[in-house]
């Protein structure tokens, strides 16, 4: 089991002090995919929806990019025992609903989720799927996801592989991202 760090959960780790200006970047990816799994995960609290070790874990999934130690085996039990869709809908909407609330409630870690999009944009990452499911990210991203799955569906791409995501999440970064 990965733990989150404390600091992480706390969306004041973006301040470097009482009234200090917002810190704009990410030490790294992986300090901006920690924040993300972390505010997913506070967000599940929030809402009492369970998130088992396995979905929780598959939020860092890669094919290329730094991820858990253990990614193969929790991929290997993710393809036996969880619906992959019914799983990214669940994780969109709470990526939905965790923004909305920092939208309303917290500028500074609103913000933080721009700042964590941009530091992964070029990154394979099933996450980033989610995210474009769930309609967030940097300005315009839920037009460009309903332009990136017109433009999936319209080229027909599908995967044989139950090995996740990479065609998906690489299509998906570069229409919604622009790169």
């Amino acid at each position: 089991m990965h733990e989150i760090s404390d600091s992480i959960l706390n969306p004041r780790c973006l301040h470097q002090g009482p009234g200090a200006p917002l810190v704009n970047k990410f030490a790294d990816s992986r300090a901006a995919l920690e924040f993300l799994v972390s505010r997913i995960v506070a967000e599940a609290r929030r809402e009492n929806v369970q998130l088992s070790d396995v979905e929780r874990d598959m939020l860092y999934f890669s094919e290329t990019h730094w991820t858990l130690p253990n990614i193969a085996e929790v991929n290997e039990q993710f393809d036996a025992e969880y619906d992959q869709d019914e799983y990214e809908e669940k994780i969109a909407r709470l990526i939905r609903n965790a923004r909305d609330h920092a939208r309303k409630e917290n500028p500074v870690e609103f913000e933080g989720w721009s700042n964590a999009l941009k530091a992964l944009n070029r990154e394979d990452r099933y996450l980033l799927v989610m995210v474009a499911r769930a309609g967030a990210g940097p300005s315009g991203a839920g037009n460009r996801w309903v332009a990136a799955l017109t433009a999936a569906l319209a080229l027909g791409i599908c995967s044989t592989s139950k090995s996740p995501f990479s065609w998906r999440a690489a299509v998906l970064s570069r229409l919604w991202f622009g790169r």
